[in-house]
């Protein structure tokens, strides 16, 4: 009832980012592959550059600060009472762990939502808001124009629950979303597993689009370089917008 009751206020007071399709009342899986094919398409079509990059959350869902789940609720003017509703969830959470040897102290939790609790879906979605708030806000990203006429929509994120990819249209612009990341997992404590994550890029040649991966670190680890078939070989299944430089 609680998750319920967050759900439809973070959607309805527009706190929950339309770009975050998990654990939301959305068939987002098709939404977004959607989307990544149109971006593909009309990349090809339009001869336009292209940069990706993929993110892997290291055990975002026992990471998560508890602290940033109550100064986002606070930020975001959640309802007083729902506010107290999670603060008992949450404060003064402890542990112990039972071992041959006997039974360890009284360990402090200061991180990670709760398994299994209904309130843990949405409660992570608000935490990771400020990131793509700010990858929203960043001048980076790419158009993409319908063909009934109606405004550019800017598309410089998708995320699903712990899963993020951010797009641009130059290397400049890629590297400022990476810097957005790079600087929310060092303000939150959160970690990605560079490994998991990717990054790819095509720029627009004489001719034709090439590849132009681009040297992105996490950790002080380079992210994976992730090759594709030529854009111009793609064939996608949407035919519904247009990328404007």
């Amino acid at each position: 009832m609680w998750a319920s009751r967050i759900t439809d206020w973070a959607i309805q007071s527009g706190v929950a980012s339309t770009s975050q399709k998990g654990f939301m009342p959305v068939n987002g899986c098709h939404e977004h592959l959607f989307l990544a094919q149109s971006i593909l398409n009309s990349t090809r079509r339009g001869k336009k550059s292209l940069y990706m990059t993929y993110y892997d959350l290291k055990n975002a869902f026992g990471s998560i600060p508890h602290k940033l789940i109550h100064t986002v609720l606070q930020a975001q003017r959640l309802p007083k009472h729902l506010q107290e509703i999670i603060s008992d969830l949450y404060e003064g959470a402890s542990f112990s762990i039972l071992t041959k040897e006997g039974c360890s102290g009284i360990i402090e939790n200061r991180r990670g939502v709760k398994q299994g609790c209904p309130l843990s879906p949405i409660l992570f979605n608000l935490a990771v808001e400020p990131l793509l708030q700010r990858l929203a806000a960043c001048n980076a990203g790419l158009e993409l124009r319908t063909t009934d006429g109606k405004p550019a929509v800017k598309i410089s994120h998708m995320a699903y629950a712990d899963d993020l990819k951010t797009v641009a249209n130059s290397r400049e612009g890629i590297s400022n979303l990476h810097q957005v990341v790079k600087a929310f997992l060092h303000w939150t404590g959160l970690e990605a597993n560079p490994s998991k994550c990717a990054t790819m890029g095509w720029k627009v040649g004489m001719t034709r689009q090439q590849p132009d991966p681009v040297q992105l670190r996490l950790h002080n680890e380079v992210l994976p370089v992730v090759g594709i078939t030529p854009l111009a070989e793609i064939r996608c299944c949407a035919y519904l917008c247009d990328v404007s430089a």
